[in-house]
């Protein structure tokens, strides 16, 4: 046995093993259940020889520092590990012994602060002098924590929220103990503290496998893995995730590889390995590349655009954009006519099925045809949406037309859509329904976001796509206003609310992940970057839900309406509404004085024949 294992564990740990199995051939000799010459014969088992002196590991000074230097001191678990690390290198405590530090430890004798009567390795006890530098960082601990008594290090959720600040109930025998931060845990991290103090992860700190190691440095993208790999660990990817990512890398590599392609040819196989995953039956446990390897591609090109080492795309999927004068379209909208890539994306689902119905000959486009297909399309849908999709064919034939594919003037032979202005009325919330819908909000890291999105909304009437555009630089803390780019990219200055601001800042300061984005709001899951579109309507959905409110409109465009009607009914006027709304035309705003009934009701008139009520 102690041959056995010498090789892979240290002398002292070898030795564990064969002690235990000689107290266990004593007992066994003791009651007879085996032979006295047996059990002495196992006793002679000799261990492990110490060679030399084991000296250990250290940290200069100057590396100690360094090391202190990387949690971060504005998050609770960055408080923690701050004072966890400060515990181990100031009083130089064990793992084990950092874990069972409580209050009651830390005590105060004459003019200095120890930890008295600490239970060690092999039941000693003794006591530990506390420098006062490691005692302010465990006093700014326990405030964070709001820990009083018990266990000192105790474990943090992913929100930032101290999970044991009282005691947990174990649902064996109902007796209550302290939720105490673990070995591992306190070896994450010191661990992760120290690759980062080092200024760089090489893909030996991420991946474990040699294997896997040794397929990625031989493939393709070998000069890019180590910074990919750093890249990934910056974006706040947990190591096992990360390590799983990778993996998944190495098989689009490999496919790489196998197929004959080069550096040069990632951005052509991600499309080919893209049509070889989906169009081949996925076979479990088959080696090779699958969708997490496609997802994993996608980041690398990314990487790669922001390294300046690929040319950046038009934002739209390229494997959407399948045919050729889409893509064409796509390219002449964007520098011709500065039309936006999310006004494009709706226009490319209107467009593939005018392709795929009328044809891809633009000489063959006739106005019977073209008028045949928006109608058709248009009686589907509602008149706003059909009018998008006459909008989208009718740019589509202007491009074509520039471009000398087909004859100019076929746009006009689209029908245009009646549009009657002020026929409807604005769907809103009450005031009661807006703050429920702001209550329902979480103190967590993700319901500190929703807050501050929702109150933009809901005072300031933003648009969806106003919140997702903010950024870090766009709010002046000290005058107290917030610039938005809205429609057309038309930049405001508005005034940022106190409210609002409170919501922002808290945000700021205790929930947004230490990203390189310049958005203010974004994900609160790795790789973190800005908010979609749509991402803003779920918020919104799931505020509604959570709050009970019966909604005409589920979207984040309710509370537009919501703050106009608001403003309206607390005796603005419709120009100051239009200047907060930054709407165009005075004729947009006054579709809001429809539902301000008090007012509505003291200037009708009398109908003809009847007593005025």
């Amino acid at each position: 046995m102690p041959g056995r294992l010498d090789g892979f564990l240290a002398p002292a740990t070898t030795n564990l093993r064969p002690a235990v199995v000689r107290r266990l051939a004593y007992e066994a000799s003791d009651n007879g259940l085996l032979s006295p010459d047996l059990a002495a014969g196992i006793r002679r088992v000799k261990g492990a020889k110490r060679l030399g002196m084991r000296l250990g590991n250290s940290l200069t000074p100057t590396q100690g520092k360094e090391l202190l230097g990387v949690p971060d001191l504005t998050s609770v678990k960055g408080k923690r590990g701050f004072a966890m690390l400060a515990v181990l290198l100031g009083c130089g405590l064990r793992r084990l012994e950092l874990t069972r530090l409580t209050v009651s430890h830390l005590q105060q004798r004459d003019d200095h602060w120890a930890i008295i009567d600490l239970f060690g390795k092999g039941g000693h006890v003794r006591t530990v002098p506390v420098p006062a530098w490691v005692k302010v960082a465990i006093d700014i601990w326990l405030d964070s924590a709001g820990i009083e008594t018990g266990i000192i290090f105790r474990c943090v959720s992913r929100t930032g929220v101290c999970r044991a600040t009282g005691s947990v109930k174990r649902r064996s025998g109902g007796s209550c103990v302290n939720r105490i931060v673990g070995h591992a845990e306190v070896i994450n991290v010191a661990t992760s503290c120290l690759l980062e103090s080092k200024g760089g992860n090489m893909l030996e700190n991420h991946v474990s496998a040699k294997i896997t190691r040794k397929r990625l440095n031989s493939g393709p993208a070998a000069n890019h893995i180590n910074d990919f790999s750093d890249w990934l660990y910056a974006r706040g990817y947990k190591k096992r995730s990360l390590f799983r990512m990778l993996q998944s890398f190495a098989a689009w590599t490999d496919w790489l590889t196998k197929t004959g392609r080069a550096a040069e040819d990632f951005s052509e196989g991600l499309q080919e390995c893209t049509k070889h995953v989906m169009s081949d039956r996925h076979v479990p446990y088959e080696r090779g590349p699958k969708r997490e390897s496609l997802s994993v591609a996608r980041l690398f090109l990314r990487f790669l655009q922001e390294r300046g080492l690929l040319p950046q795309t038009t934002g739209i999927d390229p494997l959407a954009c399948s045919h050729s004068l889409l893509r064409e379209f796509h390219s002449w909208m964007l520098e011709q006519r500065g039309v936006t890539r999310v006004t494009l994306a709706v226009y490319q689902r209107v467009l593939e099925e005018f392709i795929a119905t009328v044809g891809s000959d633009p000489h063959a486009y006739s106005p019977q045809v073209l008028r045949e297909f928006v109608l058709t399309r248009g009686s589907r849908h509602g008149s706003s949406y059909a009018k998008l999709g006459a909008t989208a064919v009718r740019s589509f034939l202007r491009f074509l037309a520039a471009t000398g594919r087909c004859r100019t003037g076929l746009e006009y032979a689209l029908p245009a859509y009646a549009s009657r202005k002020l026929a409807t009325i604005p769907k809103y919330l009450v005031s009661d329904d807006v703050d429920r819908v702001i209550a329902s909000c979480s103190t967590e890291r993700t319901g500190l976001r929703d807050k501050a999105i929702i109150l933009l909304l809901v005072r300031l009437g933003l648009r969806a796509g106003d919140v997702v555009r903010l950024r870090l630089t766009d709010i002046d803390w000290t005058n107290g206003k917030i610039k938005v780019c809205g429609k057309g990219r038309r930049h405001d200055l508005l005034p940022l609310p106190q409210e609002v601001g409170r919501a922002a800042l808290r945000y700021l300061q205790e929930s947004r992940p230490a990203s390189r984005a310049p958005e203010l709001f974004v994900t609160v899951l790795p790789p973190f970057r800005k908010l979609s579109y749509q991402a803003v309507g779920g918020i919104v959905r799931r505020a509604l839900d959570r709050a009970g409110v019966s909604s005409p409109v589920r979207g984040a465009h309710v509370l537009r309406h919501s703050a106009a009607t608001t403003m309206l009914r607390q005796g603005a006027s419709l120009a100051s509404i239009g200047s907060v709304l930054r709407h165009r035309s005075p004729q947009t705003t006054a579709r809001y004085a429809k539902v301000d009934i008090g007012m509505l009701s003291m200037i009708a008139q009398p109908w003809p024949g009847v007593a005025s009520c």
